[in-house]
């Protein structure tokens, strides 16, 4: 698999599920016939920007609407 196709595939990956372990997103893409290591994936997560929210993986957009989100609730509860 080409890097780009497998970063495309984390980002979707990681938009369609709550994945909280490297080990975890690793076994989804050999599930689906990928070869990679945990080491592949981690820089790759690290390529992308992507870090843990609220114990799970997100990109930086969910990270953007996460945000958002909390900033909407939080002004209508006022």
């Amino acid at each position: 698999m080409q890097k780009e196709q497998r970063q495309n595939r984390i980002l979707a990956l990681i938009s369609e599920r709550r994945i909280k372990k490297q080990d975890e997103l690793a076994a989804l893409l050999s599930a689906e016939g990928h070869a990679v290591t945990q080491s592949s994936v981690s820089r790759d997560l690290i390529e992308l920007g992507i870090v843990k929210v609220k114990g799970h993986y997100a990109t930086p957009s969910d990270r953007k609407s996460t945000r958002l989100n909390s900033s909407h609730e939080w002004i209508s509860r006022m």
